[in-house]
């Protein structure tokens, strides 16, 4: 496939280049036992909060141990509860993911090798913070173009996907249907899709091959494959937004 400028590539590096998912389930545990959820309810609700903000997961959890009576203690939580344990899982996450950064293996050199072909940007969930101590670890910073995060506590939308587009085109043309978005989600991958990208979802976040991806998207079961050429052949059989 011959490309007159460019291909865009935005990467969401959670779950496609960081692995945070020990984590996050760590903090999320520590944060609702404050609430008197026992570990038991965690993993049964575990499933439930899954690719959630903690904010989301915390009130998923605690509605569902309400309902099995999985509590100590009789006062109902109530939004303050909920929000104190929020931030104290978002703390204890960012205290985790910058002194342990762990990345999903091959995931690194295949970045690396692909950002010297395409105009690489970053756009993701994690704060800004724990994005620079991946990349750093990574040795990623000099093929990164851009890096956009999400609001804290919100997932990625497509004004978040468009604002890493904008930022990239100050650098030079970027061309919308040359715009590929990997991505760890399905959700995530529908937010890119609706600003312009074509979503190839990676990792845990992908669907099975017993399950059916959504037609705007393909998938992959890790990032550690695709070359540059291979980008462009699995491209090809992507569905154009």
């Amino acid at each position: 496939m011959h490309l007159e400028h460019p291909i865009t590539l935005l990467v969401e590096i959670d779950g496609v280049l960081a692995d945070t998912r020990q984590a996050r389930r760590a903090a999320l545990a520590a944060a609702v036992v404050s609430l008197g959820i026992p570990p038991a309810a965690l993993t049964i609700s575990a499933d439930a909060a899954e690719g959630r903000s903690f904010g989301e997961a915390v009130t998923t959890i605690a509605r569902l141990a309400s309902r099995i009576g999985a509590r100590r203690g009789a006062r109902d939580i109530d939004a303050t509860d909920v929000e104190l344990a929020t931030l104290r899982a978002e703390r204890a996450f960012e205290d985790a993911a910058r002194q342990a950064v762990v990345l999903v293996p091959g995931a690194r050199d295949a970045l690396a090798a692909l950002g010297e072909r395409v105009r690489l940007g970053v756009v993701t969930r994690l704060s800004r913070m724990v994005t620079d101590a991946v990349l750093s670890f990574a040795g990623l910073e000099p093929v990164v173009r851009v890096v956009v995060n999400a609001p804290q506590g919100e997932p990625l939308s497509a004004s978040t996907f468009r604002r890493a587009l904008e930022r990239l085109a100050r650098g030079g043309t970027v061309v919308a249907d040359a715009g590929v978005a990997l991505v760890d989600a399905i959700a995530t991958a529908e937010a890119a899709r609706e600003a312009g990208l074509r979503p190839i979802v990676v990792g845990h976040g992908a669907p099975d091959a017993t399950s059916h991806a959504p037609t705007s998207a393909s998938w992959l079961a890790t990032v550690d494959v695709p070359t540059y050429d291979a980008l462009m052949q699995i491209l090809a059989r992507v569905r154009t937004p």
